[in-house]
């Protein structure tokens, strides 16, 4: 058997922990800040699914979702590294506040800033809940979308502002309906709304804009809670308003182009089919 002397020898050398390497707690070498000729810029580096919850300040309820975020910066040919702890720590002292555009660009400024690099991009995915309202029995529940904030800085004169919104549907196939005797197959349908945005001009409610574009323009909107009453009048109502994926798609780019606060949109419309296996997709992209 080892004497403990022996074991605690080994474990030294092993992980270097004799007393002068503990006793270093000034002037450690920080390697990542070495400058020198690193032959590339990077165009992005940073950290990427970071689970953070972030305070939505809504009409109906406080809302705190678990947010994934992306947060990355430029790096110049002569940096090593960049500060990969900072981006975590202005993370955190930033979304400790209720998220709203304003904040996000106070803080992809500062990062630019505390960094000294040219670029910030920042990405910020969470689900956001709303209410519903069933249409003849009048039972509230809860619906929810996916939401993104996409910004990208370079200066305050160049930075761009993105809102992404991801919201389900039904829509019923037009085609069916003409030609079958019976009703008419239907299917979940998820539309996707990327908009880059006016900071100046944009709406207090633009996820109700975005959320009301959708719906107003499904066969019918999806409810989490219907009696057989709500239901009835659901059905028949996606019967009434039948959509292809392309009608979908051209409906919600129409409203899109009436929204003042928007300067370039991507509408994509996609159904996950029930009578394929395959989904039927539709986009379009318009620069107002």
């Amino acid at each position: 058997m080892l004497k403990v002397d022996t074991i605690n020898h080994k474990l030294k050398t092993l992980f270097h922990s004799d007393e002068a390497f503990l006793n270093q707690q000034e002037g450690l070498k920080d390697v990542q800040q070495q400058k020198g000729n690193f032959e590339f810029d990077i165009q992005e580096v940073g950290i990427s699914n970071v689970k953070l919850p972030i305070i939505l300040k809504e009409q109906e309820r406080l809302q705190t979702p678990l947010a994934t975020i992306k947060l990355t910066t430029s790096l110049k040919s002569n940096e090593r590294g960049t500060h990969m702890s900072r981006l975590i720590q202005n993370l955190e002292l930033y979304l400790a506040k209720p998220l709203t555009l304003p904040l996000v660009k106070e803080l992809v400024q500062q990062i630019a800033r505390s960094l000294a690099q040219e670029r910030v991009d920042l990405a910020i995915d969470f689900p956001w809940v709303f209410d519903t309202t069933s249409p003849v029995m009048q039972l509230t529940s809860t619906q929810h979308a996916n939401l993104q904030l996409n910004i990208s800085y370079d200066s305050p004169q160049t930075m761009e502002l993105w809102v992404v919104m991801k919201i389900g549907v039904t829509t019923l196939c037009p085609c069916s309906k003409e030609i079958s005797m019976y009703g008419a197959h239907n299917q979940r349908g998820f539309i996707t709304m990327q908009a880059k945005v006016d900071e100046t001009a944009i709406s207090d409610n633009w996820k109700h804009d975005l959320k009301n574009i959708a719906l107003s323009n499904a066969s019918a909107p999806i409810y989490n809670v219907l009696k057989r009453e709500d239901e009835k009048f659901v059905t028949e109502e996606a019967y009434q308003n039948p959509r292809f994926v392309e009608d979908l798609a051209r409906l919600v780019a129409a409203d899109l182009e009436e929204v003042h606060w928007i300067k370039h949109y991507k509408v994509t419309c996609e159904n996950e089919e029930s009578i394929h296996l395959h989904n039927a997709i539709a986009v379009i992209e318009s620069n107002k």
